[in-house]
Parts: C-alpha cells; structure tokens; sequence
C-alpha cells in the first residue's frame, strides 16, 4: 500500500469534479510561499502589481490561478507516530544557535496553545453570500473575514457549497487562469485556500489570477503553521522543488543517511519549508506536491544545519502535539454533498444547524453531545431552508429533520437580519467552550 495519499486541501464533493482537500483521492492541491515585503503579493491596493525597490520598476504579482496544477498536497502514514518527548524530539539537545547576533535554543520553540486531539470541527456554508457584496473589493474581504474566523476558532474544514444544488460548470480543473471572473463558489474557494497557505509558498504555487487581485488587502491569519523564518518549529509547510537531492546541499548532514549501498545516492526529494535551505526528505515526490514536514533538527534548521526532516500527514501536527494547523476547503453542489463528500470515516456524528427560529443555545440547558467530527451549518441570504429547497437530493422540508441540533445562537437580535459572516463569528463564540470541554472529556 503507498503510504503517501494524495489528498489535497481543496475538493470537489462527489460530481464537481474531484479535486481533493486532504480527503480527496485525486492529489491535486494548491497552496503557496512566503514572499517579501517588496515582492507585491496577490494584488492589493495597486491592481494586482507589486513594486520591485531594487530595480524601482513594476513587476506582476502572484495571485492564483488554477487552483489545482501542480499543486497537490501528500500525505505520508509511513511517519505518521506521535512526536517523541525529551531531546530527541527536537534533535537539538538544548544548543544554541547564533541567529543573527540572537542565540537561538529550544526556548524559542513554536509550542502548541491546545491539547493534542483527533476531533475535528467543520463549518458549511453557501459561496452565493459574495454575489451580495457590491464590488470586487467588498467580495474578497467578506471572504477574509470568514477565513480569519474559522482560524481563530480552530475550525479544521470549510465546505462551500452551492446554494442551487447544482454543480459548477468551469473550464479545465478548477477553472482557467484566462476567465475574467469565477463562478463565485470557486472564488470563495480559492481566496479561502490562498489565505490558509503560508506566505512563503504562494509565490511557487499560485499563478496569477483575477480572483486573488484583491487578496493584498486582507488580514493575515497568522496561523501557527504560516511559521516565521527566524522560529525554530518542529513540523513545517513546504513545497518539493525541482533540485535533485545533493549532499553537498545539506550542510554538516551525515553524509551516511544520503548515499546508499555501493555510494549510490538515495531516493528522496528536496522540499522549501521557508527555510534558508531546503530539507531533504527521504522519499521521492514530484516537484510542485505541498508536503507537510517533521523536522529533525528544528533549532539547528534555523542557520541551514541539519536540513533533514520527514513528511507527515497534515494531521499529524494537531493530533500529536495540539497544533491547529489550518483548514481544508472543500466544494459541494448542494447541501445534500456536504453530507455524501465527508472526507472522515463514519462521516459527521453531529451537525449543528443555525437559524433565528432555532432553540436558545444560550440557555444554561443546552449541551452539545459528544462528537469526534462536528458539522456546523450557516445558510445564505433565504437561511438554510432555501438551501434545502434548492437542493433535490434533500428529502426533508424542515431543517430540523437535517440536523442534530438546529440552534439560535443569537438571541433578541437587535438588527432583522444577521449576516453570514457575523452568524459564524457569533454562533463559534457561543459553541466554543461546549467543544473546548468535547475535546478535554476525551
């Protein structure tokens, strides 16, 4: 059995055309580099095109075209253990490292905020509630604004789906770099994924493209896995380049873990973790794969030593250590896939409905049951009963009949109308302790 599955961070539900997120069994995924300050990422205030200080001239800036060429995410179970405790975990044994005048030691460690956990957190929602933002500009950044939320609230998935039921028709996988604009739960889909990937991978992994023209304007998620340079961290995001494995790239590696038997050279890959240098992982993938690595030498890898690490699943960080490492993205056509497409096993054991007609989850009474993987469901303009209608392959009428739990997590609103985007910051904020004491009860 490959023990690396392709699985990308980005899919299509059943017949949108299987693109993956870690789930998916195509492989392709996008994400991207950590690109300077002067390198004029994605757009923003200038049209889409940085400014290059050193040659005082414009040059185009990198935005994201096809959200899927050569863009695909692996996964590794041959290394999928739990970190190892003590100094050998680290592979460092408490030496400092000179950073630039600054003594760099496992203190500095990137350490986790949560308890390891297998419990995963899913939101839904319909990618139709950009269509009512009135520009271009005002698109991107309401889907800013849900990024940032997910993120703060360690959701895992995000699943946008269509609010007619019906799946998008779009050119090539995932839609042409050409088309002037996306279908709007592709756009979602694609500004969402583009804020979730570390700065310093965007650039070799998305082309430009006019949905991302903007994205120079949004807030940072400033997740724990967009890690900095100068921060020693045990698990990092990266991209397998085209350099063939050297030793002679690895500076003061053990030249034994690189030349087989008879001085021939190993199998295995390079791969830019935002690093000085590239890391060297044994096994061999394709350039462009996004890869989730263990370092070895995590402390030592901050000055280019040591540039060796393992490929690991992208759960790994979150299930071994306690990490939020991120939210995939998946596309359904209709309410009815975000259930048939689930990417986890027994698929979701709670869905969490929301509406203004839903029961007080305020009440002191209310309880979230127990879960492994929660679903929490957000509908558009009309709430989730348009969706359903909309939807034919959803027998029910009722909401009510479609989830767990159908709550209102506001109430004695005092506007008519709450939108999306304020309904997830409101609704997490009201379950977050309810899945804050799921996850310590196991």
């Amino acid at each position: 059995e490959d023990r690396i599955s392709q699985k990308p961070r980005m899919s299509w539900s059943s017949n949108v055309g299987h693109s993956g997120g870690r789930t998916s069994s195509k492989g392709h995924h996008y994400s991207g580099s950590r690109s300077s300050s002067n390198s004029g990422s994605s757009g923003g205030r200038n049209g889409g095109r940085g400014w290059n200080n050193k040659h005082n001239k414009k040059r185009k800036s990198f935005g994201g075209g096809d959200l899927q060429h050569g863009n695909k995410r692996h996964h590794s179970h041959k290394n999928s253990h739990s970190a190892a405790a003590g100094n050998d975990r680290f592979g460092s044994n408490n030496r400092g490292v000179i950073n630039a005048g600054v003594v760099v030691t496992e203190d500095a460690m990137l350490k986790p905020t949560l308890e390891p956990r297998k419990q995963t957190v899913s939101i839904a929602l319909p990618g139709s509630i950009v269509a009512n933002a009135q520009s271009a500009e005002l698109r991107t950044y309401l889907v800013g604004q849900v990024a940032r939320a997910c993120t703060v609230f360690n959701v895992d998935e995000i699943v946008v789906f269509s609010e007619d039921g019906k799946s998008t028709e779009m050119e090539g996988e995932f839609g042409a770099a050409r088309q002037r604009e996306s279908d709007m739960n592709a756009f979602f889909a694609r500004v969402l994924q583009y804020l979730e990937t570390p700065q310093y991978l965007r650039r070799m992994l998305f082309p430009v493209h006019p949905d991302l023209k903007y994205a120079g304007l949004l807030n940072p998620l400033d997740a724990p896995h967009h890690v900095r340079a100068t921060t020693p961290c045990l698990y990092r995001e990266g991209v397998v380049t085209h350099a063939p494995p050297t030793f002679g790239a690895l500076e003061n590696a053990d030249e034994e873990a690189f030349v087989g038997k008879k001085g021939r050279k190993k199998r295995g890959c390079m791969v830019n973790v935002g690093l000085r240098k590239s890391v060297y992982v044994e096994r061999t993938l394709p350039a462009g794969v996004r890869v989730t690595v263990k370092m070895d030498h995590p402390v030592d890898a901050v000055m280019g030593k040591g540039m060796t690490g393992k490929v690991v699943p992208p759960s790994e960080p979150r299930e071994a250590m306690g990490f939020y490492w991120g939210y995939n993205v998946r596309l359904a056509a209709g309410i009815s896939q975000v259930f048939t497409g689930c990417p986890y096993e027994g698929g979701y054991d709670v869905t969490v409905g929301t509406s203004e007609r839903g029961d007080d989850a305020q009440s002191p009474s209310f309880k979230l049951k127990p879960f492994n993987h929660l679903l929490v469901l957000f509908g558009g303009l009309g709430g989730l009963e348009d969706c359903i209608l909309g939807d034919q392959d959803v027998k029910v009428s009722d909401p009510r009949n479609l989830c767990d739990v159908y709550i209102n997590t506001c109430r004695n609103q005092g506007s008519g109308t709450i939108r999306t985007e304020e309904a997830i910051l409101v609704t997490m904020s009201v379950l977050h302790p309810h899945i804050q004491s799921n996850e310590k009860s196991k």
